[in-house]
């Protein structure tokens, strides 16, 4: 699956998260002083664009690219025979004379560490996720009070221009 294929919007909405979670919690804390040492309105509305932007390309990158390479590094790790009693086949670009063995780590141990990078890009996203949602929140609230385009408005617009543009060109 590639970044472009990935759908932030469809794993938020998947994401079950409760209102007491920290995550939430600290976010909101910290979105409400953000929003008072800004004062103003429109730089309230900047300052959550720009966070709402930033996490969705996170979620993308993570969940689009990232994790995968992740997931297929784990499967390797089995489906080359390295964790199971299949042999492993001698290619023609491989050192047949000078085979790599992993003296120095256990496989069970490179295992569960491949296991722990996934679970930690997986709270990685479930954390962007939540600041993306509540950021997204947060901009739409404002730009509600000054009678501006919400975040999915201001991106269906985005989408249009770049449409007519490219049916243009």
């Amino acid at each position: 699956m590639s970044k472009d294929e990935f759908n932030v919007n469809a794993y938020c909405n998947e994401l079950s998260v409760t209102p007491d979670n920290d995550i939430v919690a600290e976010a909101k804390e910290l979105f409400q002083a953000s929003t008072v040492l800004l004062g103003d309105p429109w730089l309230v509305r900047a300052y959550f664009w720009g966070i709402a932007t930033a996490m969705e390309n996170q979620i993308s990158y993570l969940g689009g690219d990232y994790k995968p390479r992740l997931v297929t590094k784990r499967n390797g790790i089995e489906d080359n025979g390295i964790l199971t009693e299949t042999p492993l086949d001698i290619g023609k670009f491989t050192n047949e004379d000078r085979p790599h063995i992993h003296d120095d780590r256990d496989m069970d141990m490179i295992a569960s560490d491949a296991d722990i990078d996934i679970q930690k890009c997986e709270e990685k996203m479930q954390t962007a996720a939540i600041v993306y949602i509540l950021a997204i929140t947060e901009h739409d609230d404002v730009s509600k009070d000054l009678n501006q385009l919400s975040f999915a408005g201001i991106k269906a617009k985005s989408a249009a221009r770049k449409a007519a543009y490219a049916k243009a060109s």
